[in-house]
Formats: C-alpha cells, sequence, structure tokens
C-alpha cells in the first residue's frame, strides 16, 4: 500500500488528481487448480487507487472481493434473464 502519493501531484503538476488520491494499493492473487492431471498456477495482480485515507490493505482487499461478489450476481441474473 503506498500511502504517500505526493510524487503523483509533484509529477504532474497538478494540485489535485483525479479528485484526490489518498492510496494506492496492490492485491496479487494467486488460485491454483487441476486440470487434466496437472497443477496449474493462476496469479493475477488488481491496482486499486482510492480517496479514502485510512483505509488499511485488509479493508481494501474486503471492499474488492465483496464487489466481485455483487458483480457475479449481476452475470447470473443477465445470464438467466
Amino acid at each position: 500500500m503506498i500511502t504517500d502519493t505526493s510524487f503523483l501531484y509533484n509529477k504532474f503538476k497538478n494540485k489535485s488528481f483525479y479528485g484526490e488520491i489518498a492510496r494506492i494499493g496492490v492485491i496479487e492473487k494467486k488460485t491454483s487448480r487441476e486440470e487434466k492431471g496437472k497443477d496449474i498456477e493462476t496469479k493475477t495482480t488488481s491496482y486499486v487507487i482510492t480517496n479514502l485515507e485510512t483505509i488499511s490493505i485488509e479493508n481494501l482487499q474486503a471492499i474488492k472481493l465483496s464487489h466481485w461478489n455483487i458483480e457475479s450476481q449481476h452475470w447470473l441474473l443477465d445470464v438467466v434473464l
């Protein structure tokens, strides 16, 4: 989690950069599954930009997971309808 985002404002010489960027987080996820007798491991990286100044990486991860839970429900509704 990057908590000092002043480098963005200095680099682009702006007072404000897309509103306020308070934190930048990186969430890496590894999954493994078995396919045709072989173990396959997949790694994905998500970058999160937020204006929340007091958020922890654990809270950020919980928000991300709950968001995808909602998105998966929308997908299910789209398929059914």
